[in-house]
């Protein structure tokens, strides 16, 4: 191995680990501040949180397969499967396992319980508790360090912005349409996860997703 690859493999982990560790702060430092109203929403109102969270997952996959229709109709040769790379990433490890059990259960809870979690406490609730709910600025503060935060080298940042800009916005949308109340853009992001995992299982060559 080159000494460059091995310094860039090194700072790399170095970085994910203070990255990691800083996402995990945040995320106790929001549960101590919004756990108690996590809990309320759980034992009062879950009902009225989960269907209008099914009805918005709804609509914006709808609008996410829409767009995506429009965009295999004028995308450059150049682009074969319209993914992400970090999406293409998600549905080789997704097949590549479907049949280890063990693997799998792990996926579905990375995917639907610990990223929905920390993802919606640090692009949601930190965004908007620091920069203020009524500021534009945290809009799209949200808005791109979400999709940044997907970011692989290499990157086709349109494809990137095109993958995750429909679940963003929804994600913010519910948080702000459900009172700001944490556990909607949670629930919202771990049931979108559910279905992008159930649609590669099913169909990994899908081109809606």
């Amino acid at each position: 191995m080159e000494w460059r690859n091995y310094v860039n493999e090194k700072l790399a982990g170095k970085f994910f680990t203070r990255y990691a560790i800083l996402c995990l702060l945040i995320t106790f430092w929001v549960f101590q501040q919004e756990g108690k109203k996590i809990w309320y929403s759980l034992r009062q109102e879950k009902k009225k949180i989960f269907w209008q969270t099914i009805k918005l997952l709804f609509f914006f996959t709808l609008i996410h397969f829409a767009l995506k229709l429009v965009l295999g109709w004028v995308a450059p040769p150049s682009w074969p499967n319209l993914k992400s790379e970090k999406i293409n990433t998600h549905i080789s490890v997704i097949t590549s396992n479907k049949n280890n059990w063990g693997y799998l259960a792990q996926i579905f809870f990375g995917m639907c319980v610990l990223a929905p979690i920390v993802e919606e406490c640090i692009f949601r609730y930190f965004i908007f508790r620091i920069f203020g709910r009524k500021n534009p600025f945290s809009y799209l503060l949200s808005f791109l360090t979400f999709i940044g935060a997907h970011y692989h080298r290499g990157e086709n940042l349109f494809l990137l912005f095109f993958q995750y800009s429909v679940a963003t916005w929804g994600f913010i949308y519910v948080y702000k349409k459900s009172g700001w109340k944490l556990l909607s853009p949670i629930l919202l992001h771990s049931l979108t996860n559910l279905l992008f995992i159930v649609i590669v299982l099913i169909n990994p060559s899908c081109s809606l997703i």
